[in-house]
């Protein structure tokens, strides 16, 4: 029987979903009063903000009014607007991820900067290409750490 319920999700979507499932870990909420008592700082008409998510050095979190996306960092102690929802980081990790997978070294450049120059230069394509769809974007966040070792 419950797995027919959790079947017909798919069909009929979230108001289907036993109560139990329904259930949600306020762990997850960063609420502004908390988190101003304590330092940090949020933008403007930001009440709260739910994570979604870890990178190696911040939490993705959304605005749950509005739907846009923030990076929450320790270490700037500060909530930034990423990305307008969603959907723009999606795209953004999408084309990273494919960008890295696909990156190649030229061996025969023996050049590390000429190598760094090629991969700025890539990375900014990518770049240039996003902006348009979403000016708050992160994507150079993530190719700022970028390094070439």
């Amino acid at each position: 029987m419950r797995e027919e319920r959790e079947a017909g999700l798919v069909c009929r979507g979230l108001r289907n979903l036993p109560r139990s499932h329904a259930e949600f870990d306020d762990g997850y909420i960063r609420r502004r009063a908390v988190q101003e008592s304590q330092g940090w700082k949020f933008p403007e008409g930001v009440e709260a903000l739910i994570k979604i998510g870890n990178f190696p050095i911040s939490v993705v979190a959304i605005d749950p009014i509005t739907g846009i996306v923030h990076q929450y960092a320790d270490a700037s102690m500060e909530a930034i607007p990423v990305h307008a929802d969603v959907s723009s980081l999606a795209k953004d990790v999408g084309s990273f991820v494919e960008y890295v997978e696909n990156c190649t070294r030229d061996d025969d450049a023996g050049d590390e900067d000429v190598e760094c120059a090629r991969r700025k230069r890539e990375v900014d394509a990518i770049y240039d290409a996003i902006r348009p769809v979403d000016p708050l974007r992160s994507f150079m966040n993530a190719a700022n750490g970028l390094k070439c070792r």
